[in-house]
């Protein structure tokens, strides 16, 4: 937390200064370096300390960056109508210091500190069909999860939303991200973690292919926003919280560690695909729309497979005694058909 914070504080205050395209370039690269640090320890931690109400735990922790995603824009806005950017980045450098000062001196570990796994050790869990399909439709999910937000203008402006709604486009997909982000932990603890997982799954699809391939007009595109902010926040809320429930305690950092370095690389590949698709669907978000949801799909599919598999295994199974039993019934009368004959 140490680290990550003054690796944030470094990146924000280099943003300030730079003037070159490189110096941007590496400056956003310390701040991503930075968020990682700073993101996988504070979402694994809830895994030592909660067990009960694991999935509450972590909405609460997750749901900070839903409320910042509805702050931070409206927040930059204001700074930029009012200064310079260099004073904006500065201002926000030293705002982010100020909110993450209290957690490197707070957080802390129940478990003590263990000796980092050798690389080796690192393919036990991708042996185990329940994590490996969790991290490979964690990536496919991740592909595209950030699309939206980065085209939300895109559906504000082929929608036909007025402009002072249309500025806060991003901010309306945060705060659903916020209400998805606190109400997922809650609803998974009362309802089963992979239940509430796979909802958060299946409605992110269908919430795009609802109202964002489509134009639909001012109110649904609002209401699409707000839906799709619900289930990818509250998907971010119940990953975390899944790998906790397939995991040993002792590992749960590690496993999350794996399955953040593994699905983040799909990140840098779909927005720039649903860029290419925007431009080719005439600045509309028709074509990267049923993209996006053909990927949510298939992610919900590859990650609850191990899920479905037993269920399927077990309904054939049951059939499969059924039939025996007739056919035990039929075998053991035919004889007793014949004596009476």
């Amino acid at each position: 937390m140490v680290l990550g914070t003054f690796c944030v504080v470094c990146a924000l205050v280099s943003l300030a200064f730079c003037t070159q395209f490189y110096q941007f370039l590496l400056a956003h690269a310390l701040y991503g370096i930075a968020g990682t640090i700073v993101y996988s320890p504070a979402t694994a931690i809830s895994g030592h300390w909660f067990l009960k109400k694991r999935s509450t735990a972590v909405g609460i922790i997750v749901c900070g960056s839903g409320l910042g995603g509805v702050v931070y824009p409206v927040f930059l806005k204001n700074l930029f109508d009012r200064m310079s950017f260099r004073d904006s980045m500065l201002i926000i450098a030293a705002f982010n210091f100020a909110l993450m000062l209290p957690a490197c001196i707070f957080m802390k570990s129940r478990l003590p500190p263990r000796q980092p796994p050798s690389y080796k050790a690192l393919a036990g869990p991708l042996k185990e069909a329940g994590y490996t399909f969790l991290v490979a439709g964690s990536g496919l999910y991740l592909l595209n999860v950030f699309t939206p937000y980065f085209n939300a203008p895109v559906l504000a402006q082929s929608n036909s939303l007025p402009p002072n709604i249309a500025q806060y486009s991003v901010a309306i997909l945060q705060a659903g991200s916020f209400v998805g982000r606190a109400a997922a932990g809650v609803l998974a603890d009362y309802f089963g973690v992979w239940n509430v997982f796979g909802t958060m799954l299946f409605g992110s699809a269908i919430s795009v292919f609802a109202f964002w391939t489509p134009t639909v007009g001012v109110a649904p595109a609002i209401v699409g926003m707000v839906l799709f902010g619900i289930f990818s926040g509250g998907w971010f809320t119940l990953c975390a919280a899944a790998c906790a429930t397939i995991s040993p305690v002792t590992e749960i950092g590690m496993r999350l560690g794996m399955l953040w370095t593994a699905a983040g690389i799909p990140i840098l590949v779909g927005p720039v695909v649903a860029g290419l698709l925007v431009t080719a669907g005439g600045d509309k978000f028709t074509y990267a729309g049923i993209f996006c949801g053909i990927t949510f799909l298939i992610a919900s599919l590859v990650t609850l497979a191990p899920r479905f598999v037993p269920l399927l295994k077990s309904r054939a199974d049951n059939e499969t005694d059924g039939g025996e039993s007739v056919m035990s019934t039929t075998t053991t009368a035919s004889p007793m058909d014949e004596q009476e004959k």
